[in-house]
């Protein structure tokens, strides 16, 4: 805030600094209305004030008759319910230049969905107006965004955990040879905590033959060796002449 406030009072010296509270943090300390920087002696270098207005405090009629500037933020006021949010509405709808009645009614829109959530407040907007909306648009392109990089983290988690699955498989094969392919299915189903636990466990014990790596596997896997079954004895064979009995 103090960056912003530098850069802007070189044209606009009689600006006022207003931090302002959408809502109580159920966790958050009380608000300070300073801001302090210290040199490494801990005395003071700077010292910035600024105003803090808690929306929850301030009445939602008293915050409506204030002007169209402020309507965005009746959501959050104190004793805001839907009917006073469209009625927020309908006012801004009166502003005349195209571009900041879109704005404001988007965010008007936005706030009213985070507070009220359940009814559809950007369709009391004219599509006309709507597609005006930078605060909507800039929302609109962050959402998207965010759906971009959830997908983008859930492929390569997906990508990771394959490539530790390969390699763990790998590493079971070397030291069982072909008896690890019982254990294939369950490392591939296995979590990336599991994985790397069992990584971890079969390095531990390299060296140590074959019996300490099932158990490691039994281990962590959760499941037990099932020992191979005996081959079954051929019966004698009847010699030629032989008879029945």
């Amino acid at each position: 805030m103090h960056e912003y406030w530098t850069l802007l009072h070189r044209d606009h010296t009689d600006l006022d600094s207003v931090l302002v509270v959408l809502r109580p943090g159920k966790r958050r300390a009380p608000v300070r209305d300073e801001y302090v920087v210290r040199d490494a002696d801990g005395e003071e270098m700077l010292r910035f004030r600024f105003k803090v207005i808690e929306l929850w405090t301030l009445d939602a009629k008293e915050l409506t008759d204030l002007g169209p500037a402020l309507l965005p933020l009746v959501p959050f006021a104190r004793g805001a319910e839907p009917r006073r949010v469209r009625a927020a509405m309908r006012r801004l709808a009166r502003v005349g230049s195209l571009q900041r009645r879109a704005d404001l009614q988007g965010a008007l829109a936005v706030f009213a969905e985070d507070r009220f959530p359940g009814l559809d407040w950007a369709a009391m907007i004219p599509q006309e107006v709507l597609v005006k909306s930078k605060f909507f648009e800039r929302l609109r392109v962050l959402a998207e965004q965010s759906v971009r990089d959830e997908v983008r983290d859930e492929v390569r988690a997906e990508v990771r955990a394959e490539e530790r699955a390969r390699l763990v498989t790998q590493l079971v094969r070397t030291r069982l040879g072909r008896d690890a392919g019982r254990w294939t299915r369950a490392i591939k189903v296995a979590d990336p905590e599991g994985l790397d636990r069992l990584f971890g466990a079969l390095i531990e014990v390299e060296g140590e033959g074959k019996a300490a790596s099932v158990a490691v596997l039994e281990r962590v896997l959760g499941e037990r060796a099932t020992p191979r079954r005996a081959s079954q004895r051929r019966s004698p064979r009847r010699t030629k002449g032989s008879a029945a009995t």
